[in-house]
């Protein structure tokens, strides 16, 4: 009997886990346990879901040699994504000024410009961009070592340029 590797997962994830049992007539009775975020527990393959690390036991009974139940424990991990804190510039910006973007909490990321949905601007942990708009938003997504992920969005609104008008004399 063999419950598989140990198992790491974001929070709000679920995992297919890989177990195997070999011998025996190949006829077996297979429980898991507990039974709480396990999609089947009838199945040697099973779909865990979890939202605290723990440990699940397969236990396997060959029902044509009656032998007794042998066991086997995967512990799922369950890892809480980066907290992914943007900071904007203090500054007061008018529109067509160039500003710069931070964040940190993540090992990578992925900048993207809300305006132009799929539009990747960037992936370090600052963006240097012009306001080519009054209002901008982007979304930043950061991943952890363990592949979990999280993202901030952060909106810059610009001050208007101004415009000045003068009064026009008559000739």
């Amino acid at each position: 009997v063999n419950a598989g590797t140990d198992k790491g997962i974001c929070t709000g994830s679920s995992i297919l886990i890989d177990a195997s049992a070999s011998g025996g007539s190949g006829q077996f009775k297979i429980e898991w346990s507990p039974a709480a975020g396990v999609n089947n527990v009838a199945l040697m393959d099973p779909t865990i879901t979890t939202s605290v690390s723990k440990d699940f036991i397969l236990s396997i009974t060959d029902t044509v040699l009656g032998c007794p139940a042998f066991t086997d424990t995967v512990r799922i991990n369950v890892n809480t994504p980066p907290s992914v804190v943007g900071f904007q510039p203090s500054d007061t910006l008018c529109a067509y000024d160039v500003t710069t973007f931070t964040v940190s909490g993540a090992k990578t990321y992925v900048w993207e410009d809300l305006k132009n949905a799929g539009f990747t601007l960037g992936t370090n942990n600052s963006l240097t961009v012009k306001l080519m708009d009054y209002r901008t938003k982007f979304r930043v997504t950061g991943t952890d070592s363990n592949s979990c992920k999280n993202s901030d969005t952060l909106i810059m609104i610009a001050n208007p340029p101004v415009i000045s008008t003068f009064p026009t004399e008559p000739i």
